[in-house]
């Protein structure tokens, strides 16, 4: 459990499960209660829902193994063996399925052999393009929640990475099918990353006083 404001280093599942002292205002749950009502946000809160449960598919997947090979942090990932999927590839069979069960029981994510590849590649030629950008990022300054009281409400956020520099922005890493500039501006429209930025920087600068820009990441799986 959380008790004091500031910066904390937690693994992702604590995270999601809202060590704060009290049910806290996530960005997640921010947007839900924006866009659809108050229910709906208790019922996606870990601490007011007594039923609350991880939500788990394939395109999540893909994001949280890319997080963990780019910012070097977070939930590790384990390939399904090729010999235990059906003969269509899919993680169908008996096998398959109590591997990714057990995968997920340890706090691993599942992927194909194909998708591991892919991840690879990708943290490969995101590093090169940030370095051309003269953007590095710092393993151990990845996964960095912050929790905070706002208005007498506790508000929590799990930063991608946080440089040390105290005036250099934050990062949020996205995984996308497309990264032209037209459909990132859909993607934030539609998935509402300017609540997550504005949330993450407020949350941050109450739990740190730093007053820190804010940058998405994107980058495509092909």
């Amino acid at each position: 459990m959380i008790t004091t404001q500031g910066i904390h280093t937690i693994s992702e599942t604590e995270y999601h499960s809202d060590p704060a002292p009290e049910a806290s205002l996530s960005s997640t749950v921010a947007k839900i209660l924006l866009g659809q009502s108050p229910l709906h946000a208790f019922m996606a809160s870990p601490r007011l829902n007594p039923n609350w449960e991880p939500v788990n598919k394939k395109t999540f997947d893909i994001g949280r193994a890319a997080h963990r090979e780019v910012l070097g942090r977070g939930a590790d990932w384990t390939v399904i063996p090729a010999e235990i999927l059906a003969s269509n590839g899919a993680a169908s069979t008996k096998e398959a399925k109590a591997f990714v069960e057990d995968a997920r029981a340890r706090g691993q994510t599942p992927i194909k052999a194909d998708d591991a590849d892919a991840i690879k590649m990708m943290a490969l030629k995101l590093h090169l393009r940030l370095k051309d950008m003269g953007i590095t990022l710092d393993p151990t300054r990845s996964e960095q929640a912050a929790f905070a009281r706002i208005d007498d409400v506790w508000c929590r956020c799990l930063v991608d990475n946080a440089p040390g520099n105290a005036r250099a922005p934050l990062y949020d890493l996205k995984t996308t099918t497309d990264a032209n500039p037209d459909k990132i501006v859909r993607a934030i429209m539609d998935y509402g990353y300017d609540v997550q930025a504005e949330h993450y920087r407020q949350t941050w600068k109450a739990a740190t006083g730093e007053d820190r820009p804010f940058r998405f990441i994107f980058i495509e799986k092909e």
